[in-house]
């Protein structure tokens, strides 16, 4: 909206999968580096802690204590990375494949991406919708490959 301080799609205030933590911190999903960029001097001038949140399947006060006013919550689920941090395959000197992918992607979307060309993760969640970024950062759900 005309006179908002940053771009990002509001998506009302953090709570994780369980229900069992609600708080007062603005949980806001960028879509591009500008609107990152907006957002990140918006939280510094405020002296806001900005908190990454993945599909909210974190455990209570990974994100946010549920208690801290001066936090904000930032989502990548609806962020479109520049050039090949969206999405490549690079090929290995061992002869293996890499990909790079948009952190704030689920395992759905990268699925969608790989299974075309014939290729499939070494291991599986428990389910499709964690994002990659939060599976890697948090080493479950097969992040440590």
């Amino acid at each position: 909206a005309t006179g908002a301080p940053f771009k990002a799609l509001s998506w009302g205030v953090f709570k994780n999968w369980a229900d069992h933590m609600e708080t007062c911190a603005p949980w806001v999903m960028p879509h591009e580096d500008n609107d990152l960029r907006g957002l990140l001097a918006y939280a510094r001038g405020k002296g806001y802690k900005v908190r990454i949140s993945g599909a909210g399947h974190s455990a209570g006060g990974i994100v946010t204590d549920g208690k801290d006013d001066s936090v904000v919550v930032v989502s990548l689920a609806e962020y479109t990375a520049p050039g090949e941090w969206e999405f490549g395959i690079r090929d290995m000197p061992d002869g293996s494949k890499r990909a790079t992918a948009n952190a704030g992607w689920t395992q759905f979307d990268l699925y969608e991406r790989i299974r075309p060309l014939g290729f499939f993760v070494p291991a599986q969640t428990a389910g499709y919708f964690f994002s990659l970024g939060g599976i890697v950062a948090n080493s479950v759900h097969g992040g440590s490959y």
